[in-house]
């Protein structure tokens, strides 16, 4: 223990006293936030105490301001209204360790929020590039009716970030599905348009029995 003095303890067996001087322990301890923010209605556990004295321990939480934050017998800290107070940790050992808490409100939160989503959202927007072209098609395609041919395009650049897509001008001769998948329908000539973003190539499929 961390008590200080002398110490007697007797043998029940052969009842002899032995008498020892403790000198008290330096308290040692570490505390995981000396600040916190938490939103009203919300709990935390972030404050944690750790690295105590062999005999030391937390004996109590409180709290100065029960109307903002509350602190349960176990460090879970709840916010109840807008505003600011402060958590006392009580040891065994007589320290104490205080950590300020700030209570935001709703309002506050929504803000924060809409704050992040739209730094997230500009973020993705300056992370997309643009296609300026798209490669490794021919202009002309001839597929057999009931047939079919996978086109395989290529964007340039490499890594841009568009889309994509297909078309068929004539459904009832070609068509042509979201990966690409030509199939000849009907004998004739339709056109398979494929885009990303604003590039463009046209090809002119041929069906033939």
């Amino acid at each position: 223990m961390l008590e200080e003095g002398e110490k007697t303890r007797t043998c029940s067996l052969c009842k002899n006293t032995e008498t020892a001087v403790v000198s008290k322990l330096k308290p040692t301890w570490k505390i995981s936030a000396k600040k916190l923010s938490v939103y009203e209605g919300e709990s935390s556990k972030a404050i944690v105490v750790s690295g105590l004295a062999n005999g030391d321990a937390v004996i109590k939480w409180s709290s100065s301001n029960k109307k903002v934050a509350a602190v349960s017998s176990d460090g879970v800290v709840r916010g109840i209204r807008s505003g600011t107070a402060n958590i006392r940790v009580a040891l065994r050992s007589g320290m104490t360790m205080t950590v300020k808490v700030k209570v935001l409100s709703k309002t506050e939160k929504e803000s924060t929020e809409e704050t992040k989503e739209s730094t997230e959202n500009s973020k993705t927007k300056k992370k997309q590039i643009k296609a300026k072209a798209i490669k490794g098609l021919k202009k002309k395609l001839t597929v057999r009716k009931g047939k079919t041919v996978t086109l395989k395009p290529k964007l340039k650049p490499k890594n841009s970030t568009d889309k994509i897509k297909y078309k068929s001008s004539n459904k009832k001769i070609v068509t042509v599905n979201s990966k690409g998948v030509v199939k000849g329908k009907k004998v004739g000539k339709a056109k398979v348009t494929v885009t990303a973003g604003k590039a463009k190539f046209v090809i002119t499929v041929t069906v033939k029995k």
